[in-house]
């Protein structure tokens, strides 16, 4: 389902992904070492992302997975995040690895960046598919970013409209 005066067009060609998510995993592990690390996916945008970004990673990692909502079926965030499903490891004097999809105006990751701080983690650190830079209303400091964007909805490769065209 596209959305009304909508159309679909490709924005970044899937070879540029594959390229690159071997770099991100390469710069997150040159800066953490062979230390255990704990990726904290993003549901449900990140999956594609994470699974990518873990065939390349070469320290002992564990997975978890954190739901957040501020879009519904908008093509705006609310501005106003809810957990959803939280965290279930303890990433208390571990290395944390966000991963996400793509990071928009910056509140829904900062939000989550306070909500893991709470569980006293060694490191946080983010990395997103997608940052749209041109978007930012609160600086977030973005670690690893696979391409900047211009503004503009995005969907594939994991992103989604109302459940739609993850596929993609």
């Amino acid at each position: 389902m596209v959305p009304r005066g909508l159309a679909l067009k490709t924005l970044i060609q899937p070879d540029a992904i594959t390229e690159r998510v071997p770099s991100l995993a390469t710069r997150y592990q040159w800066a953490t070492g062979v230390n255990p690390c704990i990726f904290c996916c993003v549901l449900k945008g990140a999956f594609i992302f994470a699974v990518d970004l873990i065939r390349h990673i070469k320290c002992p990692l564990r997975v978890d997975f954190v739901l957040l909502a501020s879009y519904g079926d908008n093509m705006e965030s609310g501005g106003k995040v809810k957990i959803i499903k939280d965290v279930e490891l303890s990433f208390e004097n571990c290395h944390v690895l966000i991963v996400e999809d793509i990071v928009n105006t910056g509140i829904t990751m900062k939000f989550l960046v306070d909500h893991l701080k709470l569980h006293h983690p060694k490191s946080v650190r983010i990395c997103t598919m997608l940052d749209k830079k041109s978007r930012c209303v609160i600086d977030v400091p973005i670690d690893y970013a696979g391409f900047t964007i211009k503004d503009g909805f995005v969907v594939g490769h994991g992103l989604d409209y109302a459940e739609y065209h993850r596929e993609l």
